[in-house]
């Protein structure tokens, strides 16, 4: 597992083992999507920027999306009320190597229904961690 999947499995095993997390944490959107189960939270990729000198050490910066998906009649709101408890940890993350966790932006809410009852928010954040080439 390459370390930008290490940091993101480690992101969502962090959400889920959170008391009380307001929504199901996953991976995969079109599940967010399909299941009709409540707010659901959705940790996948973003771009990745890598700062490297000609060895290969140096730093990445992986942009990690993190979207939430709602079914209510205040769909936004809702979605609002699940990113006020996953933003602290997101922004508290920590793994050996990770240098910086930073938000970048969130995107306006999408709607995927005509009566406005689903709602996706997407909000983007980059994390920085140290790459070392070990020689190879």
């Amino acid at each position: 597992m390459i370390i930008r999947q290490q940091i993101q499995a480690a992101l969502v095993e962090q959400l889920v083992a959170w008391p009380d997390f307001p929504a199901i944490v996953g991976r995969s959107l079109v599940r967010a999507f399909s299941e009709d189960e409540g707010d659901q939270l959705v940790v996948h990729r973003g771009s990745e920027t890598p700062d490297l000198d000609l060895d290969g050490d140096g730093q990445r910066a992986c942009d990690v999306l993190v979207t939430v998906v709602t079914r209510a009649d205040d769909a936004e709101p809702a979605a609002d009320n699940v990113m006020a408890v996953a933003h602290p940890i997101i922004m508290a993350f920590s793994l050996p190597g990770v240098l910086n966790v930073e938000e970048i932006k969130v995107d306006e809410p999408k709607y995927a229904s005509a009566d406005y009852r689903v709602c996706m928010v997407t909000t983007q954040y980059r994390i920085t961690y140290q790459v070392q080439s070990f020689g190879i």
